[in-house]
């Protein structure tokens, strides 16, 4: 979790893109990365079964899944 959290605020980063909130740390088993136009979720595996955000978001368009 906390490789792909740094590797997308690095990868944001050099575009001049920062998150205007970030909640979270891989001890909770959950990330949030809110850029006001897109909100990124990052899970542990247990958290995300227990969540099941999927659900949440299901009719709204998916443009990227990583598991």
């Amino acid at each position: 979790m906390d490789a792909i959290h740094q590797e997308i605020m690095d990868t944001l980063k050099k575009s001049l893109v920062v998150p205007y909130r970030s909640e979270g740390d891989s001890d909770s088993g959950w990330i949030l990365l809110d850029y006001l136009g897109v909100v990124i979720h990052i899970f542990s595996k247990e958290v995300r079964d227990f969540y099941c955000l999927e659900s949440v978001y299901e009719k709204a368009p998916r443009l990227l899944r990583i598991q």
